[in-house]
């Protein structure tokens, strides 16, 4: 998983989208507007995130006739410490992220 992090966080853009979503919940347009990602890649990288479980649909929305998800980062905070030979990823998550988020329930299975 620090690995899977440590990947995503190297890009710009995906840093961008994540610190918009510490502390809200956003629909995709929303997201690319915040962070000021563009659309091409922002959609890219917004699917990957929701792949590798760091972000988290949070509800839905009625837009234009349309239901569409609101998404948030199952993380309240993100902290990377770099020491000599040693990456050490710990991050803040409320219980009710950790729930709904598959890659939270795959680290309990490898813990377990």
């Amino acid at each position: 998983m620090s690995d899977s992090i440590l990947e995503l966080f190297s890009e710009a853009e995906t840093r961008k989208i994540i610190s918009s979503l510490l502390e809200n919940e956003y629909t995709i347009p929303q997201i690319l507007k915040e962070s000021k990602v563009p659309k091409t890649s922002g959609y890219r990288k917004v699917e990957n995130l929701i792949l590798n479980g760091l972000i988290i649909e949070s509800g839905k929305i009625l837009s234009e006739s349309k239901k569409i998800s609101k998404l948030q980062c199952v993380f309240q905070e993100i902290k990377l410490d770099i020491k000599k030979e040693k990456i050490i990823v710990a991050g803040i998550i409320s219980k009710k992220m950790f729930e709904k988020s598959t890659s939270m329930k795959s680290v309990i299975e490898v813990l377990a």
